[in-house]
């Protein structure tokens, strides 16, 4: 099945300059794609910078259609992006905002997100993923994706929404736990990263790197005597890694020097 879209056609204009007897500069606007500035050899021709302008943008082509000495016109087309479920087949434009009701098409958003993510538009993959939700909300793969995603861009309280929403549908789903840690570590939010720790430890007794990131975080906030416990248990489960034994013995030097420090105000 495919559901036809137009091609995204867009005219744009450029202009060069002589920057010396040898090079040009060419500059351009691309609508949705911003500016584009090369300077080339005098010997080199307009569709030379037409095709760096393609070889940095690989979804669009651009024809040229008119030049003049100090400028020229020239088209952009951009194919939809296409995705196969089964035997199906479906196209999307860039700017496709059509929510569709049926599962599938779920799925083909999902797709597109991962096309999306892939060609690094990661805003347009976040659409893309929120889409796919719109249509399945226990959608568990596009709300890990977009966490992640919103995670890569900052949006550390926007990523711990959807990684609640992965543990909500599936409460096992570990990897979700470490990356809500990680954003609530980067948000500084490090005693809620700790009752998440305890979380994961909850579901796996025997995760030796939860213990350590528990410890390290205790640590940090001046908790020496339980960080030293979270290290003595990764230590347990892997006594072999010095990076858990390395842990310990500077959360011991820590808790030394703040008892040093208190003794000499005393």
């Amino acid at each position: 099945m495919i559901r036809p879209l137009m091609l995204l056609k867009r005219e744009f204009k450029a202009s060069f300059a002589i920057l010396n007897g040898e090079e040009y500069k060419l500059s351009a606007y691309l609508p949705n794609i911003g500016n584009k500035s090369f300077t080339i050899s005098r010997s080199h021709t307009i569709n030379d910078f037409l095709n760096e302008i393609q070889l940095q943008s690989p979804d669009i082509q651009i024809k040229h259609s008119y030049s003049s000495d100090s400028s020229f016109k020239a088209t952009i087309e951009q194919e939809p992006i296409k995705v196969e479920i089964n035997d199906e087949e479906y196209e999307f434009s860039k700017n496709d905002s059509q929510a569709q009701s049926k599962p599938e098409y779920a799925e083909a958003y999902f797709n597109k997100g991962n096309l999306l993510f892939e060609l690094k538009r990661m805003e347009e993959a976040i659409e893309a993923y929120s889409q796919a939700i719109k249509i399945d909300p226990d959608f568990i793969k596009s709300h890990y994706n977009k966490g992640v995603i919103l995670s890569g861009l900052g949006l550390h309280k926007d990523s711990v929404h959807s990684f609640d929403e992965v543990i909500r549908i599936n409460p096992n789903y570990i990897s979700a736990y470490y990356q809500k840690i990680n954003s609530l570590i980067l948000s500084g939010k490090k005693k809620e990263a700790i009752s998440v720790c305890d979380d994961v430890i909850s579901i796996n007794p025997y995760d030796s790197s939860t213990y350590y990131q528990k410890g390290i975080l205790l640590d940090n906030i001046g908790n020496f005597d339980e960080a030293i416990e979270c290290f003595d248990a990764s230590i347990e489960i892997e006594p072999n890694n010095p990076i858990f034994q390395h842990a310990k013995l500077r959360a011991q030097e820590n808790k030394k020097t703040e008892n040093s420090t208190e003794n000499s105000k005393a």
